[in-house]
Parts: structure tokens; C-alpha cells; sequence
């Protein structure tokens, strides 16, 4: 039988502190690759993207990329997208050396070596062809959240993996099946002042549950958990079932995969 393929977001907030500049949790990170590793052993073909957390997200408040239109290309932000590109890029190497030390065939492809149009991956690029190639030639391709540089009105942006997330899912071939894996076990609902997991959420009602005030005691500049949700409400356009994880709990990956898994939120049509 063909298994489908493993489109797997790690969380900033899983793989690093995001309160401490530069921080990465290379416990979880190993963690993680001890599953990676064997699922790849078991055939099935994966594509990771993972956030910036604690290397892209302090600096980027920082030198002001707060989410607003980024339109001149000032000296104090050219040192920012210098540093904040730098920085991702350290943690992505981190990450692909503790894949190295589990003999994981990784293959890193940055979306920052390609020029976005009007804010925006450009389909027609050969960035998307990469991971397929990646992917016949028996690798696993890794990407990440980013700066990029701009050809639009904006001269830079900020691009996410929840949002590289969304393109892939669209310009991928075959059956894919989207995990992200965050530092939470699922989505939590607030009731006086105690918080429940909800363990099924349709699409359909995310819209709603995104207008919901979220309050969120660190910097993210890419939408925290309301970015999160809508990013998955655009995913359910694409795919039947997304499932949010705690990456911190031994064997979360495969335990999902084993259908073994308590505690998660799923989501579908």
C-alpha cells in the first residue's frame, strides 16, 4: 500500500525557547529525529519545515518587522534582514547536524534563495520542484521560516512556516498527510478559568474561533496561535485532515501515526 507523505511542521515553540535569543531545545530536537529516522526507515517519504522561535521572532521585533508593510529598505533594517537570515539559517544548521549524527538523508532548501513576487512563493519557480526531487531521490527535504526579498511595493517580508506549509500542500504531488507539532497538546478552549483540550475541530469553524482574543506572553511576529489556525483553515482547502501534536511527549510523531496518541486536536472537512 502507498503511504502518504509526511508533511511535518516543528513548531518554533517546540524546538526552541522562544523567550531566550538563539536558544534551541536539541533535547526535543533528537527526539524528534529518533522518530524522523524511523518513519524514513518505514518508507514513508517526508518533508519537514520548521519555525524560527528563539532565532528569528526576538530579532525580528527587534529591528521592526512587526507584521506591518516593510517598504524602505532603511540601514537599521538591512542589518536586521542580514541578522535575522543568519540567525534562521543556525538553527536550521543545528537541526540538520543532529539529523547528520542519525545518519538522516536531510536536504536543506531555503526559501530565502528565491525572489517572492508581489509578497508570495512564485509557483512557476523551480522552489517547489526541489522537494519533489528531493523526494524521489530518496531525501528528505527541509525548509524553514524566513526573510526573503521582495519584488513588490515591500522590499522584504517575512515568510513563515505555516505559510510555506499552505504552498507545499498545494504544489505537491500525491496524498499528503499534515502534522504540526507545536509545544501544546492540542487546541485548548478557556472555561473558568480552566483550560480543555478539544479534540476535533471542523475547518469550517475556525474562522470563528480565530476571532477569539488570544493573549500570548512571547513575541511572535507571525500570527501565534491565531496564524496557527489559519493557517489550518486554509490547509482543509487542500487536504481532509490536519492534526496539531505535542512535540515535547516521547514518540508524539509516531504515536500519532500508530493511531496511539491521547491527547491531539484534529481537524476536518
Amino acid at each position: 500500500m502507498m503511504k502518504k507523505l509526511l508533511i511535518i511542521k516543528l513548531g518554533g515553540a517546540a524546538i526552541t525557547d522562544k523567550k531566550s535569543l538563539k536558544t534551541a531545545k536539541t533535547d526535543i530536537i533528537k527526539k524528534i529525529a529518533e522518530q524522523i529516522k524511523i518513519l524514513h526507515e518505514q518508507k514513508y517519504k517526508i518533508i519537514i519545515v520548521h519555525g524560527a522561535g528563539s532565532f528569528g521572532h526576538i530579532l525580528a521585533n527587534e529591528y521592526g518587522f512587526n507584521g506591518e508593510d516593510n517598504l524602505n529598505l532603511n540601514e537599521n533594517m538591512g542589518l536586521g534582514v542580514s541578522k535575522i537570515r543568519n540567525s534562521v539559517q543556525k538553527l536550521n544548521q543545528i537541526i540538520l547536524d543532529i539529523f547528520d549524527d542519525y545518519n538522516i538523508k536531510s536536504y536543506s532548501i531555503p526559501v530565502s534563495s528565491n525572489i517572492l513576487k508581489m509578497g508570495k512563493l512564485d509557483g512557476k519557480l523551480e522552489f517547489f520542484n526541489l522537494f519533489n526531487l528531493a523526494l524521489e531521490n530518496n531525501l528528505i527535504p527541509i525548509t524553514y521560516g524566513d526573510i526573503c526579498l521582495n519584488d513588490g511595493i515591500e522590499k522584504f517580508k517575512i515568510i513563515s512556516g505555516d505559510y510555506i506549509m499552505e504552498e507545499l500542500v498545494k504544489k505537491i504531488d500525491g496524498e499528503k498527510y499534515v502534522i504540526f507539532g507545536s509545544n501544546v497538546d492540542g487546541y485548548y478552549e478557556y472555561n473558568d478559568g480552566e483550560k480543555n483540550i478539544i479534540h476535533k475541530i471542523k475547518f469550517s469553524e475556525i474562522d470563528k474561533i480565530i476571532k477569539n482574543k488570544f493573549d500570548e506572553d512571547y513575541i511572535d511576529v507571525t500570527g501565534g496561535i491565531k496564524g496557527k489556525l489559519r493557517s489550518i483553515s486554509n490547509l482543509g482547502k487542500h487536504v481532509n485532515q490536519v492534526d496539531l501534536i505535542n512535540l515535547e511527549k516521547d514518540n508524539a510523531i509516531l504515536d500519532l501515526i500508530d493511531e496511539n496518541i491521547e491527547l491531539k486536536t484534529t481537524f476536518t472537512k
